[in-house]
């Protein structure tokens, strides 16, 4: 096969998780004999350039005629069987439906169906936190305009959920538990185009097994922005330092609220803690004995497969729900009921005065299925079923 996928970055390994997914599954595919190129909206980021089968649209303006022009040409050209689309973005997808000759596609969704209205909270807890006196002296205001912005959102992700819909030969999703979401969400009677294919694991030679000899250390793993609430994860940490001034803290990761986050650590006078910046985390996942995933939704949460790659124990809110694909609750992680901090400190702590608990944890995600689950080669099998279905149903 012929794959083309589209994306709004150019995919690298330095850039984030579902650059990381992307690259996983394209080069398991290539080695499978199948021809990919990849087209994307912006150029390499820096200390980054393109591969020989990655390309960037000529031009800013995505639906410009040029750039349908190259898309036209660049798809017949290269005998392209299926488009795979990565991007959330509707310009691209209206760019590959405009111009797609027939070809089948299929849209990626990497996130939770409802996460536009879910992260409304995240703005009004955002504006709490930032504004600070003039959030009280103007709260009439900021309660209109948070009103004003659900429905604006719950409107406009509906009407982009049914598009993509609508666009695409298949919607895949990243769990099937999101399949009741998105029919209630939506309205639609049939769903006969979803479908739905988790993240591989993107450490596939990593041997999964017992490991005792890690470091007092929590980590967090991803961007640094308000969507992954972070500023909760530094309220546990006030409570849980204190009490455990062996244990250590690490943030890694980079993004536009880092400076943010640095500060409201120093304003809660927190310690034991480290911000690392953007970098391969394989040397932290090595280390640590916890993760913690604090955001109001995901659509996977990769970090947390990744992590339990190395046996790195995860505490998550139970705030999205493919996160049940991922962790049994008190078996190979700890699911805490969304969005107490005070309950998320109480199991963090009680796990890290219990080492006999941390073991039984560990040898539990060793002894779990997370590696054959959301190994490389299932999730390759999926795709290709299903492109093979598509372009035989498109002859």
């Amino acid at each position: 096969m012929n794959i083309c996928i589209f994306s709004r970055g150019h995919i690298s390994q330095l850039r984030g998780g579902v650059d990381r997914v992307t690259t996983t599954i394209s080069t398991a595919l290539e080695n499978r004999g199948h021809n990919i190129f990849m087209i994307s909206v912006c150029n390499p980021v820096e200390n980054d350039k393109l591969a020989k089968n990655q390309f960037v649209l000529p031009y800013k303006d995505i639906l410009c005629d040029k750039n349908k022009n190259f898309v036209i040409d660049f798809l017949r050209n290269n005998k392209i069987d299926i488009i795979l689309n990565q991007s959330d973005v509707k310009a691209i997808l209206d760019l590959i439906y405009n111009t797609h000759q027939n070809i089948p596609i299929v849209s990626y969704n990497h996130g939770d169906p409802k996460a536009i209205i879910k992260g409304v909270r995240d703005n009004w807890d955002e504006w709490k936190l930032k504004k600070g006196i003039f959030f009280g002296l103007l709260y009439p205001y900021w309660l209109l305009r948070i009103i004003y912005q659900y429905y604006i959102r719950k409107n406009y992700a509906k009407r982009k959920h049914i598009e993509y819909y609508e666009k695409s030969d298949a919607y895949v999703f990243l769990s099937e538990k999101f399949k009741n979401s998105f029919i209630q969400f939506t309205g639609l009677n049939e769903c006969n185009k979803l479908h739905f294919i988790g993240n591989p694991n993107t450490y596939p030679n990593i041997k999964h097994e017992y490991n005792t000899s890690k470091d007092n250390l929590i980590i967090f793993v991803g961007r640094l922005d308000f969507q992954k609430r972070i500023d909760r994860l530094l309220r546990v940490w006030k409570f849980v330092y204190k009490q455990h001034p062996d244990w250590k803290l690490q943030i890694v990761g980079d993004g536009s609220e880092r400076g943010f986050y640095e500060n409201y650590s120093q304003k809660l006078r927190l310690r034991n803690i480290e911000f690392v910046g953007a970098c391969d985390p394989t040397v932290y996942y090595k280390k640590a004995k916890i993760i913690c995933l604090t955001s109001s939704h995901e659509g996977f949460g990769m970090t947390i497969t990744e992590a339990m790659q190395y046996n790195v124990i995860p505490i998550i809110f139970h705030s999205y729900e493919s996160v049940t694909d991922i962790i049994e609750d008190n078996v190979n992680g700890i699911l805490v009921k969304p969005f107490s901090t005070k309950e998320f400190a109480k199991k963090l702590s009680k796990l890290i005065v219990t080492p006999k608990e941390i073991e039984k944890f560990q040898q539990n995600i060793a002894n779990s299925d997370i590696k054959e689950k959301f190994s490389i080669e299932r999730i390759s099998n999926q795709l290709e079923n299903l492109f093979q279905k598509l372009i035989y149903a498109s002859n």
